[in-house]
C-alpha cells in the first residue's frame, strides 16, 4: 500500500510538472497582449467507432486537452484556447480515405465543410471564452442529439456502419 501511495504521488508530481512546462513554454512564447490557440478535434471523438478506434480516441483527447488548457491558460497567461470539434472536412486526406468524389455523395454532402468554412468559424469563436465548438450547422445538431438523447451503443453502431461505407 505504501508503494502504491508513492506511485500515486510520483504520478501527481509528473502531472504537475507537465502542466507547469506547458504553461511556461506557452507563456514564454507569447509576445503580444492577446493570443490564441486552436486545437483541432473531431466529432468522432464523441463516441467509439469500428475501424477508426485510435483516431477517435486521439480526438477525444484533443477535445479534453483543449478544454483543460483553455481554463488553465486563460487564468495563467490570458491566452484563448479553443477546441474545434469538426465533422468531415473536404481535405486531401479526407478524399484519400473516402474517394475523390466523397464530398458529392448524397449521404455525406449535407455535412461536409470546406477547410475555410471550419477555419472561419473557429477564428470567429476564438476570444469568446468558449472552451470548444462544433463547426457546421448540421454537425452542431447531430452532436447535440447524439451526446444527449441517443444511447451510446446505438451511436457507436451507427458510426461503425457509416465508417464501413
Amino acid at each position: 500500500q505504501q508503494q502504491q501511495q508513492q506511485q500515486q504521488q510520483q504520478h501527481q508530481e509528473q502531472q504537475q510538472q507537465q502542466q507547469t512546462q506547458t504553461s511556461s513554454s506557452l507563456s514564454s512564447s507569447l509576445s503580444s497582449s492577446s493570443s490564441g490557440l486552436i486545437i483541432m478535434s473531431s466529432s468522432l471523438g464523441d463516441q467509439g467507432s469500428a475501424h477508426v478506434a485510435t483516431y477517435a480516441a486521439t480526438k477525444a483527447f484533443d477535445t479534453v486537452f483543449a478544454q483543460s488548457l483553455a481554463h488553465e491558460l486563460f487564468q495563467d497567461v490570458h491566452m484563448d484556447v479553443l477546441g474545434c470539434v469538426a465533422g468531415p472536412i473536404n481535405t486531401p486526406n479526407f478524399q484519400r480515405a473516402n474517394g475523390k468524389n466523397a464530398a458529392d455523395r448524397s449521404d455525406m454532402k449535407f455535412m461536409i465543410q470546406t477547410p475555410s468554412e471550419v477555419a472561419s468559424e473557429c477564428l470567429h469563436a476564438l476570444g469568446q471564452k468558449r472552451y470548444s465548438i462544433s463547426t457546421g450547422r448540421v454537425m452542431k445538431v447531430i452532436r447535440f442529439v447524439t451526446n444527449r438523447f441517443v444511447p451510446t451503443r446505438m451511436s457507436v453502431d451507427f458510426m461503425s456502419k457509416t465508417m464501413q461505407r
